[in-house]
């Protein structure tokens, strides 16, 4: 059995189009469109953003086939899709945008939704637009508006970005092992998947982090391998800047996403082109959100500008970096993206760049051991834990459906009660 021992801290992006090398605050001519969306699944769901995973945070004046969001959360960022504008203004551009296999749920400011497409007929994009609708300081997308973007008009309504929200039928590919310290990670689909990252916590607001550059899917193509970096986040500043000098070093001698070195430290092996095993090392950086680092460096590199990378972070801050389990976040492969979620700009644009990131939840191999236990909870004497095991099952939504059906026929009555109670609960929104 041969084995690849891989290293890599920069994986470079690549899409159905040139890459952008000019930074993206950079002065733009003709017309550039960007897409940046993030997709939210669950392991065991067969949807991408079900409507049942979290709320819609969008204004309040627009509808939406989500269920609306407490006060709480409104105004946090959650998975969806933005369309920004550069370069030159532009008069009567019609864009399409079609979910195979799925459904638009809302659109913002303005557009006409049939089923699975959405339309934006007779945009403006203008240098300087009429005020968008007022939200609050903190709303993430009052913050996603302080950008260089162009503004955007589409029936009298104007803003930043065109938004949308779409739920669309996708089964998860990847498959996560452990054993011991070493995690084993398979891509059982036939599409390749790029920029795999593995977040798991390790307590004190850390978590170890591995990433696959390229995981081919089924059945393999010849000669393909997959790299890897496994890193430990921390809180320390000093170690977040020998982090960042490492990453600077491996930059220098890693272009390429598929490149492997053979006296890399890291004890990672590809026993196939769609399986590798991980090896958990200590990499400090930064605290909480600075495991982030990468994404954020890979988004500018790609040619996103400040505002669109900062509300990208926001919502993998929220949704990917798990304390209690291991989360799953790659990219989609560019033709991928363009089968699933078909784009279409007229007159045609100078560039279109377009980015799917998935956030791949609840996809720890414990999850379901975890669930059991929380279960058997339900039954406990004492009622604070009863009503905090409640709690937690109400949250993990779909991994918890098929273990509450079977609790439904325990002989500890509680349990069947509140197996019964919960599932009610969990019924996905109308």
């Amino acid at each position: 059995m041969q084995k690849y021992i891989a290293s890599i801290v920069l994986v470079v992006f690549a899409s159905g189009h040139d890459a952008v090398a000019t930074s993206a605050e950079d002065t733009e001519t003709g017309l550039v469109v960007r897409d940046l969306a993030l997709l939210l699944v669950d392991h065991y769901g067969e949807k991408l953003n079900d409507r049942s995973l979290y709320q819609c945070t969008l204004p309040a004046s627009g509808s939406s086939d989500r269920a609306r969001a407490t006060s709480a959360v409104r105004n946090h960022a959650t998975p969806l899709g933005v369309l920004t504008f550069a370069g030159n203004e532009k008069d009567r551009i019609d864009i399409t945008l079609e979910a195979k296999g799925g459904d638009v749920l809302a659109v913002w400011p303005s557009g006409k939704v049939s089923g699975n497409r959405v339309h934006w007929n007779n945009v403006e994009t203008l240098v300087v637009g009429d005020s968008p609708v007022s939200l609050r300081k903190d709303h993430w997308l009052a913050k996603l508006r302080e950008s260089d973007r162009l503004y955007v008009k589409i029936k009298g309504k104007t803003d930043k970005a065109l938004l949308y929200d779409i739920e669309a039928s996708y089964t998860p590919s990847l498959e996560l092992t452990n054993n011991a310290d070493r995690y084993t990670l398979r891509n059982t689909g036939v599409t390749v998947i790029h920029d795999v990252t593995l977040y798991s916590p390790r307590g004190d607001n850390s978590w170890s982090v591995g990433r696959v550059g390229r995981l081919p899917g089924m059945p393999e193509p010849p000669g393909e391998t997959a790299s890897l970096l496994a890193e430990e986040a921390s809180s320390d500043n000093e170690a977040h800047s020998n982090a960042a000098e490492v990453e600077a070093e491996a930059d220098g001698q890693f272009k390429d996403s598929d490149k492997v070195s053979a006296d890399s430290s890291s004890v990672t092996s590809a026993r196939s082109t769609n399986t590798v095993d991980i090896t958990l090392t200590e990499l400090p950086v930064i605290e909480g959100v600075g495991v982030l680092d990468s994404w954020e460096q890979l988004l500018k590199d790609h040619g996103y500008g400040d505002a669109e990378v900062r509300w990208a972070l926001s919502v993998l801050e929220r949704f990917a970096l798990d304390i209690e389990q291991a989360t799953l976040v790659y990219r989609l492969d560019p033709d991928h993206v363009e089968d699933m979620f078909a784009l279409d700009v007229s007159p045609d644009p100078d560039n279109v760049l377009r980015t799917a990131i998935v956030i791949h939840i609840n996809a720890d191999p414990d999850m379901q051991a975890r669930i059991g236990s929380l279960i058997r909870k339900l039954g406990d004497e004492n009622w604070n834990v009863r009503e905090s095991a409640h709690a937690r099952l109400k949250e993990l939504v779909i991994p918890a459906r098929r273990l509450l059906e079977r609790a439904r026929e325990n002989e500890d009555m509680e349990i069947v009660y509140r197996a019964e109670q919960l599932l009610e609960e969990l019924k996905p929104s109308k």
